[in-house]
């Protein structure tokens, strides 16, 4: 009998209790398996004129405006009526098990959003921050240095411009609800006004 394998995150039980589902259909790992050849086409082709022109390439598909600084290609993205500087590094991060002839090489970019606090960061909120992490569909919250914290999300190399939009927009509002309920709590004074 095949074993079950865990789920990301437990849906119902006991506080650290792992639930389990079913393993996917053949039917399910079809789709999977298709959906993720059909999106390696804009991404991942890296031109001559350096890494970030791939995403350079994408976010004009998109008709997005942006700025390259460095490492970073930066994207103003509005969310209800505010705005957040997302960044998309340009150097791909690779994962591979070298030692597992089954595994694949994985290529990607990290998408980030990030807020400097006016001091360290308190226990409530770093508890906080964990939580969110549980519920979060893309990406982590993450302590950078003492004072700052940022919502990081891995994307494929090889997404779509459509994809690379759809992590935009989610790091933009989860970075911006966070910033509005520090507002809220005067953790953090009121930025974004219009």
């Amino acid at each position: 009998m095949a074993k079950p394998y865990a789920a990301v995150r437990a849906t119902r039980g006991a506080p650290g209790e792992i639930a389990f589902r079913k393993r996917p259909s053949t039917r399910q790992l079809v789709l999977v398996a298709a959906a993720c050849a059909l999106a390696g086409v804009a991404l991942s082709e890296e031109s001559e004129a350096g890494p970030s022109s791939s995403v350079e390439l994408a976010l004009k598909a998109l008709g997005r405006d942006f700025k390259v600084d460095g490492v970073n290609v930066m994207v103003n993205v509005a969310t209800r009526g505010r705005s957040q500087i997302v960044r998309v590094t340009t150097p791909i991060k690779e994962l591979h098990y070298k030692d597992n002839p089954k595994s694949g090489k994985l290529e990607l970019r990290k998408v980030w959003c990030g807020m400097a606090l006016p001091g360290p960061l308190s226990e409530e909120v770093a508890k906080d921050l964990l939580r969110e992490n549980v519920v979060v569909k893309v990406g982590a919250w993450q302590l950078v240095g003492e004072t700052s914290i940022a919502f990081e999300a891995n994307l494929g190399a090889a997404s779509t411009p459509q994809m690379l939009e759809t992590v935009l927009l989610a790091t933009a509002e989860t970075c911006d609800s966070k910033e509005q309920e520090l507002e809220g709590k005067k953790i953090l004074p009121t930025v974004d006004k219009f």
